[in-house]
């Protein structure tokens, strides 16, 4: 007798648990309703219906890679961030609902302004931060995206497509991908650069340490080495006034801020997240402007 849809599904959770898995009863939902492409009320409505064999072999498949340790998002190549639909694979850092507090404090920003913006997101990844910036800028943007990896600028073209953004892709290290003619016209440079010690990168969850890519995650010795370089690096390629926008560990806060202030950076200010920790620092570079008191883009 075949299984219905609430057994197929109950079956996989059980699985799950049996492993250890600590989110067992979301990630059995969310596994289920991507084999059997369903969504919760489907499923709640039409849960005695019985359950197709191949779907439910699918579905075996998923629940398999995710005793081994791999992301569900990875398993089903998807996230949503801001509301918007985004495709991922192990090229990219899954996005976190932490780098949503940036991108609303960038856009907040933005409707001050009442010119078109030019700004760059540095190490893309996904493309979540341009991606969402575009889509909720639309015209009053000119959102460009750099990353070394060539694999996460195509992840990031996918992503752009998907949600119908415009979006300029430059393969490169940091600021080393933006133009030599377009130093000093930047708006805003933006980065969720890695942050993760070396220490702490010992001690991150399985399936981050083994799935996500390290390039993304890894900040040197102490998690700092490239704020640092984004510090040097984005006073060549603001303009006057422009800003420089960072999501951080939530200790960083007093270190970032250091750093900035330290390369004569002015208007220097944290940003906590939804649970109450510091995730966002961001800074105004005055440059040749400082004299005239401009501070504003």
């Amino acid at each position: 007798m075949r299984k219905t849809l609430r057994q197929a599904m109950m079956d996989g959770v059980h699985f799950l648990q049996s492993h250890q898995i600590e989110d067992a009863i979301s990630d059995g939902r969310i596994l289920f309703e991507a084999a059997f492409s369903i969504d919760r009320t489907h499923y709640l409505l039409n849960g005695d219906q019985e359950a197709d064999p191949d779907r439910e072999r699918v579905y075996q498949q998923y629940l398999r890679q995710r005793v081994q340790g791999k992301p569900v998002q990875y398993i089903i190549e998807g996230q949503e961030f801001m509301g918007l639909s985004f495709y991922v694979d192990p090229r990219v850092l899954i996005p976190r609902q932490d780098t949503e507090t940036l991108v609303e404090a960038v856009l907040s920003d933005m409707e001050e302004q009442k010119i078109t913006l030019k700004a760059a997101d540095i190490g893309t990844g996904s493309g979540c931060i341009a991606v969402s910036i575009a889509a909720f800028r639309k015209e009053a943007v000119q959102m460009t995206a750099t990353d070394l990896s060539a694999g996460a600028l195509q992840v990031a073209e996918v992503n752009a497509r998907r949600n119908d953004v415009s979006l300029r892709l430059l393969q490169g290290n940091l600021l080393e991908a933006l133009p030599e003619e377009e130093k000093r016209t930047w708006h805003y440079i933006i980065s969720n650069p890695p942050y993760i010690s070396d220490r702490d990168m010992q001690n991150l969850e399985r399936n981050v340490r083994e799935f996500e890519p390290r390039l993304a995650l890894s900040g040197g010795e102490d998690g700092l080495k490239y704020y640092r370089e984004l510090g040097v690096q984005a006073k060549d390629h603001l303009r006057p006034g422009g800003q420089l926008w960072l999501e951080i560990g939530w200790d960083q806060g007093s270190s970032v801020s250091q750093i900035l202030a330290q390369e004569g950076y002015q208007n220097v200010q944290i940003r906590k997240d939804l649970a109450g920790h510091d995730r966002v620092v961001s800074a105004s570079y005055l440059g040749i402007e400082k004299d005239r008191g401009e501070n504003r883009v």
